[in-house]
């Protein structure tokens, strides 16, 4: 169901005011940079070209829900579906090679949520996710998705997460 132009303007009021909340409530710098990460914000950030015909949103860790759900949310925002691709099976995610993700012209963003600490390609990090945050300008713009203060990909912060994607920013422009 599309939104009025009223309600529209009711939930950005709402949004602006709940990152103003957080950021202003947020003590140290631990805080902001994990703040920066949930909602996809970078100072250092290179402008990127994404190819919206081309390129697509990788959804890498464990869903909360079913894929046809996050897929139903995405086109709500306007994204086809197959700008998507899930890597959602747990069991099978240690295996995937993250290396392939460096420098990537097929994926403009990462929606990462629970994944295991140790997986192919990382290079000696910790995990995925420190191997994304030291080296941002090698790698697609990553995207945690947070919820109760875990990693977890629920269907809200799914639509959260896009909307703090390249990609949703290179079809709006």
């Amino acid at each position: 169901m599309p939104y009025s132009l009223a309600q529209k303007a009711a939930i950005k009021t709402k949004a602006f005011a709940k990152l103003t909340l957080e950021f202003s409530n947020a003590d140290s710098d631990e805080e902001i940079e994990r703040l920066a990460m949930k909602y996809g914000i970078s100072i250092d950030e290179e402008p990127v070209y994404v190819n919206t015909h081309q390129m697509k949103i990788l959804v890498f860790g464990d869903l909360a829900g079913k894929v046809n759900e996050y897929k139903k949310a995405a086109r709500m925002l306007g994204i086809n579906a197959d700008s998507l691709e899930f890597e959602n099976d747990y069991s099978k995610l240690g295996n995937y090679n993250v290396a392939k993700l460096r420098n990537s012209n097929t994926y403009s963003d990462i929606i990462i949520g629970p994944n295991p600490h140790k997986q192919r390609g990382i290079n000696g990090h910790t995990s995925l996710i420190a191997m994304l945050r030291s080296n941002p300008s090698e790698f697609p713009k990553c995207i945690e998705a947070h919820a109760n203060n875990a990693l977890k990909i629920t269907i809200s912060n799914f639509k959260e997460a896009l909307l703090n994607t390249r990609f949703i920013e290179a079809l709006n422009q």
